[in-house]
């Protein structure tokens, strides 16, 4: 039997398979829905501690060229920090950098909680 969130992320790989077609002729708001749906999607890997799945979902958001967004980032720092995962909270924090996205007091905040659990 499926939970709630395997179902929402499977109706998410179908909506990342129909946009990796068709994403030049999104909206931008569309667009802007898609990156909360997987910032969504992150979210759930994050309160139920599923740290490969998150991987998976932020990697597949790149796959299909979706940006991350500084929400985005900072959901996978938090599953990070929940699994006391410090170096790869560290290390997310440098893929920010490199993708020119600004860090801000959650990013840094959760991962120096990362840092002293782990």
């Amino acid at each position: 039997m499926k939970t709630s969130w395997q179902a929402a992320l499977q109706i998410l790989c179908g909506i990342v398979n129909e946009s990796a077609q068709s994403r030049l002729n999104l909206t931008q708001l569309q667009f802007q829905q898609l990156v909360m749906d997987f910032n969504s999607a992150i979210a759930s890997c994050s309160a139920a501690v599923l740290v490969q799945r998150a991987e998976q979902i932020f990697s597949g958001m790149q796959e299909v060229q979706i940006k991350p967004s500084l929400v985005t980032y900072n959901t996978v720092v938090s599953v990070y920090q929940k699994s006391s995962l410090s170096d790869k909270a560290l290390g997310m924090l440098q893929e920010m950098e490199a993708a020119q996205v600004v860090a801000d007091l959650i990013s840094y905040s959760s991962a120096i909680s990362a840092c002293e659990k782990g």
